[in-house]
């Protein structure tokens, strides 16, 4: 355990903070990794100088490492709990027994730090101990940072994914020119546990809506139902520690906040929501389930954890699990909302996140009856909920081939057909506006089929997909010039289910526009669009495809709207491309996804382009959009029969290299090197028989094939026995180097594949 913590620097003043990210993903933060090769993960500590002044570690001296006759000295570049410079101290139970044995730092950081071996303390945290080396650690002021690389760092697998929490203790830290000035203060750590160590296709499980994926914009309580179904050969396993995340992307509910077109609903509307489970017998089976929720995250958050008795609770094949979301309702305008669907320490399977997405609407369709403002009921064509008003009269209820029922404007019984009636504007509870000819103040509800051109395009953007290669890039984010650019390889596609006069084609195709007027963009500039295909968006902007009613599949003009401007509408012609986030630099695509800050993603899959992993199977069955490491078509690196090194210092990204050579020196052998060999000596008599057995020793008798005894000394040797006659051959070795070799050092190996995402 480390040394009491001085209080000489108050812990308000947080001169340092520390992190701990993932090395190969350095966007990932305070993660920690349940994994089955834990020698395959390694994290960078990142130590960071809060502080406007300069703070300095005062590192061993070269002289005392170089004295190691003195005890004292060998004990001063030794990390334990009274000497060190920083103690990273870890909750019971949290690392991986592989972690304790085989922890380590890596490349430069070995070369400049010491590290202890995981300590376990009385109270059975794990300390671990790391001791800076030869030269002082120098953090400039303003915010620079220190790396220090771990290498086999992983966490255990008991507890399934969860938070813990990390303890950092730093020692003799102080402000430059003031060594009494020392940072001695302790710091906690915040670290999510995520499994990585699942194997099977996540395929397997579906997660989807049970019914039409539709609610109701008029404030109206709703249910919402979504469907996990097993479709693999084998049973889906729930244990103790498994989890279902259901977060529902809510509207900001800070006063003055951006618009977010892609929430499902404000917050304070979901507060009374509730989750219910049905087997596939419909049977309710809530009580074997632990529900939990928060709703002190900006966006709430449904946990749903299986009660386990004798056995593992299991999905069999083909068999589906229901989860009923009650009470929901929302008052949002029309358009896609998201639901975010998480599994955790599902037994077999990585932890993983679906998008779900739904359209908010007022009109809706089942069974060829339209609701307008409701769900239509059985047997109601046109089911209306609210009034309905036109310019030069108003009645409070219409039935047409009956009696309207209580409470129905407009009660139709049978097909409504006309061939002269022509409205140019109507106004359906209000007059309606300038140019809009239709414009309805309230809820709408239709009863029975609708079609159309605002129908068809809202098909179509809700079937947009596509894009190949899609790539968003920040420019920069200073205040008052937030930008990035946008590109895409592959057109997006929009499929609108019908071919009609809306679209000739029954489809439209979005490719990147090699330029924008300016009179598209409703700043008036003209410079949107780079030599490379690059969109340029700034924050809070959308960019939308606008479709030529009537005309082919391409003709199609751009949009670029900013909503943080004055009032606009969006006519529903206009299909979203995407729209820039200006807190989070993220980029929301009108296909559903999201991409973070110079991320990309291709062919419907979130993985940045130029990812390489491991893969498992044979070079036959490797998936699509990827593609093998063999350096064919220069698509890729060759890396067939290659290990990798990690680039930095001593490597540059995409060097190659063979594998080491090295020499041994054979010196002094003739009074310091013994090793198996032998010699064939002659006798000194006339029978001149040979020796047949020599050992290498410093004395030893040997027999010559007619039993005369002999014997050998070295480095001489001296023949003796009957007949009496004696020599001496001298043996004599001369120093030697023994030619370049380039054998391999490697432990036991296993070959899998390298492929790279495309």
């Amino acid at each position: 355990m480390s040394t009491t913590i001085k209080q000489d620097v108050p812990k308000t003043t947080n001169f340092l903070s520390f992190g701990l990210r993932d090395f190969y993903q350095n966007t990932d933060q305070n993660i920690l990794y349940i994994n089955d090769k834990p020698e395959n993960l390694k994290f960078d500590l990142e130590i960071r100088n809060q502080s406007e002044s300069n703070i300095v570690l005062n590192a061993i001296q070269s002289d005392s490492i170089n004295n190691p006759d003195k005890n004292d000295n060998l004990d001063k570049k030794n990390p334990n709990e009274n000497n060190f410079h920083i103690e990273l101290k870890f909750r019971p139970g949290q690392l991986a027994e592989a972690s304790l044995i085989s922890l380590d730092l890596s490349g430069v950081s070995k070369e400049q730090w010491n590290m202890s071996r995981p300590i376990t303390n009385r109270d059975r945290t794990i300390s671990i101990f790391l001791l800076k080396k030869n030269e002082n650690l120098l953090l400039e002021a303003k915010k620079t940072k220190a790396v220090l690389t771990f290498m086999g760092l992983a966490a255990s697998p008991l507890e399934g994914s969860r938070a813990t929490q990390l303890e950092i203790n730093p020692k003799n830290f102080y402000l430059e020119g003031d060594k009494d000035q020392k940072i001695e203060e302790k710091y906690l750590v915040i670290l999510t546990i995520l499994n990585y160590s699942g194997e099977r296709k996540a395929d397997d499980l579906v997660v989807t809506f049970a019914y039409n994926p539709i609610v109701l914009n008029d404030g109206s309580e709703q249910k919402i139902t979504i469907l996990l179904v097993n479709v693999g050969e084998e049973p889906i396993a729930f244990n103790e520690k498994t989890e279902f995340l259901i977060t529902i992307d809510v509207e900001s509910d800070v006063e003055d906040a951006i618009s977010e077109p892609w929430a499902l609903a404000k917050k304070d509307e979901i507060k009374n929501l509730t989750v219910t489970i049905k087997d596939q017998e419909l049977s309710d089976i809530t009580a074997q389930w632990k529900s939990d929720k928060s709703l002190d995250s900006k966006d709430p958050i449904y946990k749903l954890k299986p009660k386990i008795s004798s056995e593992d609770t299991k999905l069999k094949k083909d068999e589906e699990l229901l989860i009923e979301l009650s009470n929901f309702k929302t008052t949002l305008p029309s358009g896609i909302g998201t639901i975010y669907f998480s599994w955790y320490n599902l037994p077999g399977y990585m932890d993983e996140r679906r998008i779900l997405s739904l359209r908010k609407t007022c009109i809706t369709e089942q069974s060829g009856r339209i609701g307008i403002n409701k769900f239509p009921d059985e047997g109601v064509a046109l089911d209306v909920e609210g009034k309905i008003a036109a310019n030069s009269f108003q009645v409070k209820n219409i039935g047409i081939n009956k009696f309207p029922d209580e409470d129905i404007a407009l009660d139709v019984e049978g097909k409504i057909a006309t061939d002269s009636l022509q409205v140019k504007n109507i106004g359906i509870n209000k007059l309606p506006d300038e140019g809009i000819a239709l414009d309805v103040e309230g809820n709408v509800c239709i009863s029975g089929v609708i079609t159309g051109t605002p129908n068809d395009y809202e098909k179509a953007q809700f079937n947009l997909s596509g894009g190949g290669t899609v790539s968003w890039d920040i420019i920069s984010w200073e205040q008052g010039n937030k930008k990035g650019k946008l590109k895409w390889t592959e057109r997006f596609i929009a499929i609108s289910m019908g071919r009609n006069n809306t679209f000739q084609s029954g489809h439209i195709e979005i490719i990147v526009p090699k330029q924008i007027p300016g009179s598209c963009v409703y700043s008036g500039e003209s410079n949107r669009v780079t030599n490379d295909d690059e969109i340029i968006l700034k924050a809070w902007e959308a960019l939308y495809a606008v479709h030529e009613v009537g005309g082919n599949k391409s003709a199609i003009t751009f949009q670029i709207q900013r909503y943080t401007k004055e009032s606009f509408h969006i006519p529903s012609n206009w299909l979203l491309i995407a729209v820039v986030n200006g807190d989070d630099k993220t980029l929301k695509l009108g296909t559903g996804l999201t991409l973070s800050a110079n991320a990309s993603f291709s062919h419907g899959s979130p993985i940045p382009v130029g990812t390489i992993m491991m893969w498992s199977g044979s070079v036959d069955s490797i998936p699509g959009g990827w593609a093998l490491c063999d350096g064919k078509d220069d698509r890729t690196p060759d890396l067939t029969d290659r290990f990798i090194v990690g680039a930095g210092k001593k490597y540059s990204p995409k060097d190659i290299g063979d594998g080491d050579k090295h020499q041994h020196e054979l010196k002094g052998l003739h009074d310091q090197v013994k090793f198996s060999h032998s010699h064939d000596l002659k006798t000194c008599d006339k029978t001149e028989q040979y020796i047949y057995k020599n050992k290498f020793s410093d004395e030893d008798t040997y027999k010559n094939k007619k039993d005369k005894m002999f014997k050998i000394f070295l480095p001489s040797l001296s023949v003796t026995g009957p007949p009496r006659n004696e020599a001496t051959i001298p043996i004599d070795f001369s120093d030697k180097n023994t030619d370049s070799y380039d054998g391999e050092l490697r432990p036991r190996w296993y070959a899998l594949c390298f492929i790279m995402k495309t």
